[in-house]
């Protein structure tokens, strides 16, 4: 009887013994809770709310890049975006939160005829901002003639234009305000510049969307401290009229990829149109860049404390005309250049090259692949 017993008691407690190794499961669960805790401290030891980092998204669009300033940021911060438009894309818009943001950037142009838009300064918020920017692929024709809605007539805007294909006015819109003294922009009815202001609408946005070519011309002596933007469509001419233009910023003036600027002095070739670009003191850097562009000096007297002109890169082409250079250093030169080939004409036409200590520097320095042609 007892060996009996003995025996039914082993069935029974074989599964009680199986509880055991439950119980020793059970005590890894209370370090579990352990575990948590440290989870805590370490959302404590994030701090005060408003010190966390946040990061924003970018959302994928065509034509172009955004780069932040930072990869995150705290509620506290301000960060950057640099918003890259490709060629053959036009700018729109940024995005904030599907909002269009109302910041004004730093525009600067690249030899590939993109364009870097900088926005700076913009306050981060709490769990950042969802960004994107809205650019329009252009038409071969919308590139040639980047606007159909305004135009320009005596020196008065035109918004809200009705204009066909032809560029011919079929609804003539709304008269805006006066930016220049008079005329279209046309080679034939150029845009009057009588004075400092207007010259400064150079600048404005509709000024820039006019035409592929505009011709621009002075009425009366200038002076200005603004950094004009000369190179606002494919072809620009400047024609000066026999007057002076002092452009006194210390800044110098860039012709970039499929640019063309043409500087006249006018038809009296005995009354030299008069440009001064006064470099930063103690510069050589050169007044006028030309990167991947064009440029042509007819009949002009033009003047600089640093170089003259200053072919960069992928130079299509240089030409001097008729004119005289007066420059505190290199007249034309591409030293330190990268360009592939460049193309230069002088003809009937004077280089006062002078260096820091007024004795002669060198009117023309060449040191890359291309042509040179002096004649006269």
């Amino acid at each position: 009887m007892w060996r009996k017993r003995r025996k039914r008691g082993y069935k029974r407690t074989g599964p009680a013994g199986e509880t055991g190794p439950k119980g020793d499961k059970g005590d890894p669960g209370e370090k579990g809770e352990d575990g948590k805790d440290g989870l805590n401290g370490s959302s404590r030891s994030q701090g005060k709310p408003g010190e966390t980092a946040y990061s924003n998204t970018i959302l994928p669009f065509e034509g172009g890049t955004i780069i932040p300033s930072i990869g995150s940021a705290t509620i506290n911060d301000t960060f950057d975006l640099t918003l890259t438009v490709n060629s053959g894309y036009e700018f729109n818009g940024l995005y904030l939160d599907n909002e269009k943001a109302n910041l004004t950037p730093t525009i600067t142009s690249n030899s590939d005829g993109s364009y870097q838009y900088l926005f700076s300064d913009i306050d981060m918020k709490e769990n950042g901002y969802v960004i994107r920017a809205d650019l329009k692929k252009l038409s071969s024709e919308e590139i040639e003639k980047p606007n159909e809605d305004f135009y320009l007539s005596g020196g008065f805007i035109f918004t809200g234009a009705n204009i066909d294909g032809d560029g011919n006015i079929i609804n003539e819109g709304t008269k805006g305000d006066q930016l220049f003294e008079d005329g279209s922009g046309s080679k034939e009815v150029p845009l009057i510049i009588k004075s400092d202001e207007q010259l400064k609408n150079i600048n404005k946005d509709n000024v820039k969307k006019i035409a592929s070519k505009i011709t621009f011309e002075l009425s009366s002596d200038i002076t200005t401290t603004e950094t004009i933007d000369f190179t606002i469509a494919r072809e620009v001419t400047l024609n000066l009229n026999g007057k002076n233009l002092s452009i006194n910023n210390g800044t110098n003036t860039l012709v970039t990829k499929d640019r063309k600027l043409v500087i006249d002095g006018g038809k009296d070739l005995n009354n030299k149109g008069k440009l001064n670009i006064p470099q930063i003191k103690n510069s050589t850097a050169s007044a006028i860049t030309i990167d991947g562009g064009e440029i042509e000096l007819n009949n002009v007297e033009y003047e600089t404390t640093g170089s003259g002109l200053f072919p960069k890169g992928s130079t299509y082409g240089l030409k001097v005309n008729n004119s005289v250079l007066k420059t505190g250093s290199f007249g034309i030169s591409t030293n330190g250049a990268e360009t592939d080939y460049a193309k230069i004409e002088v003809e009937n036409s004077i280089i006062y090259s002078y260096g820091s200590d007024q004795k002669y520097s060198t009117p023309i320095l060449i040191n890359v692949n291309g042509e040179v042609s002096v004649k006269n």
